[in-house]
């Protein structure tokens, strides 16, 4: 019962969130669609961000890199649950601001990150200092494709620009990872 309590919750709270600000939800609201008392949300949850959180961690899973899940596509699952779930993540986004939207999805990304690359530098001498700069510049440019759609999400055809941006950009991904580790092992940090 309390795995359905939780699941309910997650999802009336993102019906909230399709519908009208982050900022504009309550507790009393999220209760009330659910049919809950407050000390039943509480009991799940602290707040609404920790709901969200849950929702999309659960939506990409538990974002780890196995060899059964590719990890491009582990990476994308967060952007595919934000082309899903559009009104929320604008919401999210809107709410919470760059600055923490950023950590938000880079927190994610970074676990995945680091996993590939230390799957693919095994067993070789790779500077630490590089490893977290291939981290950095796949996290960053991530979000900032997500960014750019968020500021457009409305637009005519900007939801299949951005899936067609997606395939593109698993296109363009494929086989980089590799490369870069290529190349910092045939020019190594003085």
């Amino acid at each position: 019962m309390s795995q359905l309590t939780r699941r309910a919750i997650i999802e009336c709270t993102l019906d909230l969130a399709e519908k009208k600000p982050l900022r504009k939800i309550t507790v009393k609201d999220i209760v009330s669609a659910c049919g809950i008392t407050r000390n039943t949300f509480y009991y799940h949850f602290h707040d609404i961000y920790e709901v969200l959180d849950c929702a999309i961690d659960e939506a990409i899973g538990d974002l780890s890199v196995t060899d059964e899940r590719p990890r491009e596509q582990v990476i994308f699952s967060l952007i595919e649950f934000a082309v899903k779930h559009k009104k929320v993540f604008y919401n999210i986004y809107r709410s919470i601001g760059h600055e923490a939207a950023s950590r938000f999805v880079i927190e994610r990304l970074d676990k995945v990150m680091l996993q590939s690359i230390e799957r693919l530098t095994a067993g070789k001498t790779i500077d630490p200092r590089d490893i977290r700069l291939i981290c950095s510049f796949y996290e960053e440019a991530l979000f900032g494709v997500m960014v750019r759609w968020m500021k457009h999400y409305d637009r005519p055809g900007a939801e299949e620009q951005l899936a067609d941006d997606i395939r593109r950009i698993e296109v363009i991904f494929r086989g980089n990872l590799e490369l870069n580790i290529r190349n910092i092992e045939e020019t190594p940090r003085a």
